[in-house]
């Protein structure tokens, strides 16, 4: 090998060597300062009744559909059917329709239910029945008792 490699060499291995040295030496930053972990707050919370399993619209409710579930109480809105306002909500629920489709863990709300004393056909009348409706005038005709989603047979049509 030639004299001059070998010096290029050296002097390469010494220049790689001082840039590893100069690299690893104590110019790191100082390890950060560990802080003590603020305490956590445990925020209120609050009993809420919400669906166990999905409502249909026009399924009814009972036990085994709704349960109560800790909630935050930054969380929960005045709509929201509460074991403190309600404690007995869950057997009071036995029966009442749905109005609306209720998803899994989503909160009951008075506004999506209906009670069999309120007149909503799907509440009034049995699984399996059928209800009908003698048209008396277009504006009459259903009484209010229809609505989306309820299922209805048409007996007879006739243009006039």
């Amino acid at each position: 090998m030639k004299p001059a490699r070998i010096l290029l060499l050296a002097v390469a291995l010494v220049a790689g060597g001082l840039a590893a040295f100069l690299a690893t030496r104590g110019d790191s930053p100082a390890p950060a300062q560990i802080q003590a972990e603020a305490p956590v707050v445990e925020e209120a919370r609050r009993q809420v009744l919400v669906a166990s399993a999905g409502i249909g619209v026009g399924q009814r409710l009972d036990e085994t559909i709704v349960e109560w579930q800790d909630w935050p109480e930054s969380m929960v809105r005045e709509e929201y059917i509460t074991s403190d306002i309600f404690p007995d909500a869950d057997a009071q629920m036995v029966g009442t329709v749905a109005r609306f489709e209720i998803f899994t863990g989503e909160p009951i709300r008075q506004s999506k239910l209906i009670r069999t004393d309120q007149g909503y056909l799907s509440a009034v009348i049995e699984q399996g029945m059928r209800a009908v409706s003698v048209g008396v005038s277009a504006e009459s005709g259903a009484g209010g008792f229809i609505v989306p989603n309820d299922r209805v047979d048409v007996v007879q049509t006739y243009r006039a």
